[in-house]
């Protein structure tokens, strides 16, 4: 096996998986690039600062039998692009580099070099999405080596191990990457001055747009309208008017699910942002941030709480699916694909729940309102209590 970049040297610095939604890929590829922070390697919560914290993002792709829930809580949102998370990288003070051809993707492990590569979630061949997703979610993917002999690159996403990719079977979440493909590497510059009050900057700008932003479907506001929607089935837009007592209301559920608990990380990242304020706090010497990284943990909780509620146990077929989402994402994280067998398996379980869901709906018209209605108003309280809780946090950093 020629596996480029993967010297003896090196093996302290290829650590992989972590978070996800490309966190995890950027963090430890900053760490193979020597990028520093105030106290060594960077943590996943300073790099999460780094790409400005919580946000909230709503959107349904397509419409009847194949309408799709998409739902993100990072700071850049749904329409986040390879730029957002290589801006981040360079306010870390990483010197980012274009590549202009993916050939030169093997010369560059082959030269030591940290590599990125932008890619559409939905098309990745190892964790794959219901269809109706593709080419609407960009995430950052680490490049540790290649196998030129099996002719696969080692991919860093999520898993504890590196994921073997083939070439051929890489190429489709590399080209269909919204906003178009991009590969980079990255090495160490100039470290940044006074780096944590930069990062404390980008989480308050980040936290302004989240409790200000204009648009319906973002922020806080955007808690808010998918509550609404959840709710009322007379809005334009409202769930049991777009997806009915069918298969596309399954796919809502789960993907409500496992977008909260399965994107960044769990409580769409809410416990992320409060170990980020807790760091911040210790390397700035403030208490009081640290006090708010508890605060933020807790809303976490309440987002699990909801992300639970949507998959309940009292309804068999959507119970079994959430328990199989835990179970199959547990495996992933610790086994990569050395775990393909029971990954697959998972995959037919989910896939014969759809089934039965789409044959004969497991709940009457009632039941479904009243859950709706319980879980429109846990989307209530979590704006509510993040409005409070971020209110508090921008006042104490304008001091």
């Amino acid at each position: 096996m020629a596996a480029f970049g993967h010297t003896a040297a090196m093996e302290h610095l290829l650590r992989v998986g972590g978070a996800g939604l490309g966190l995890g890929a950027l963090t430890n590829a900053l760490a193979r690039a020597g990028v520093l922070g105030p106290e060594g390697p960077l943590s996943t919560a300073q790099v999460f600062a780094a790409c400005g914290g919580i946000g909230f993002h709503y959107a349904v792709l397509g419409e009847g039998a194949g309408a799709r829930v998409l739902v993100d809580g990072l700071a850049p949102g749904v329409s986040s692009r390879a730029s957002a998370s290589l801006d981040a990288a360079a306010a870390l003070g990483a010197e980012v580099r274009h590549l202009s051809d993916p050939l030169e993707l093997g010369p560059s492990l082959a030269a030591g070099a940290s590599v990125v590569l932008w890619a559409d979630r939905a098309s990745l061949p190892y964790d794959p999405m219901p269809r109706g997703y593709e080419r609407s979610m960009g995430m950052l993917l680490g490049i540790v080596g290649f196998d030129a002999e099996a002719d696969e690159f080692l991919v860093d996403d999520r898993a504890a191990l590196p994921l073997p990719v083939d070439t051929a079977r890489l190429l489709l979440p590399f080209t269909q990457a919204p906003g178009g493909p991009t590969v980079a590497t990255l090495r160490a510059a100039a470290p940044v001055e006074r780096l944590p009050e930069v990062l404390l900057q980008r989480v308050v700008e980040g936290l302004a747009a989240h409790l200000d932003g204009p648009l319906g479907n973002r922020g806080t506001v955007g808690i808010r309208s998918l509550a609404r929607r959840i709710r009322d089935p007379g809005h334009d837009h409202g769930w049991r008017r777009i997806f009915g007592r069918n298969l596309a209301m399954f796919h809502a559920h789960a993907a409500l699910y496992r977008f909260v608990e399965e994107g960044v990380g769990p409580g769409l990242g809410r416990p992320l942002f409060g170990d980020s304020l807790a760091e911040l706090g210790v390397l700035l010497g403030r208490k009081d941030l640290q006090r708010q990284g508890d605060r933020w943990r807790e809303i976490g909780a309440g987002w699990t709480a909801v992300a639970n509620a949507a998959l309940p146990d009292g309804v068999e077929s959507f119970g079994a699916a959430r328990r199989t989402f835990i179970n199959r994402t547990a495996l992933f994280y610790r086994d990569g694909l050395d775990a393909s067998r029971e990954l697959a398996a998972a995959k037919e379980q989910l896939g014969g729940l759809a089934r039965e869901v789409g044959g004969r709906f497991p709940m009457e018209s009632s039941a479904l309102a009243l859950l709706h209605g319980a879980l429109a108003d846990g989307l209530v309280a979590l704006a509510h209590q993040e409005e409070a809780a971020g209110r508090e946090l921008l006042g104490l950093c304008a001091r």
